[in-house]
């Protein structure tokens, strides 16, 4: 998935990309590998702030886990990463 998010009323962006593979449809677990700010120019901390122009850039992993439940599936995520994702 190819997002573009727009941060703030001056326009400024965060291009994010996530590829995740999924063995088949009834895969339970579903890993996926993706960066949040890919070219690193989204800013980090805000207008104004000293160090806005600093990068955000973040790779990150996740794996999803669906639970079949009797009205319907839950999905359960963890997953980490840099920079942004360091310390959750």
């Amino acid at each position: 998935m190819f997002t573009d998010l727009f941060k703030s009323q001056v326009l400024d962006q965060a291009y994010n990309l996530q590829i995740a593979y999924m063995p088949s449809p009834a895969a339970r677990l579903v890993p996926s590998v993706g960066v949040q700010d890919l070219l690193g120019l989204g800013g980090s901390a805000g207008i104004g702030q000293p160090t806005d122009r600093q990068s955000s850039r973040s790779v990150f992993g996740v794996v999803t886990y669906r639970l079949d439940t009797a009205r319907r599936p839950v999905y359960l995520s963890f997953g980490g990463g840099t920079h942004r994702f360091r310390h959750s």
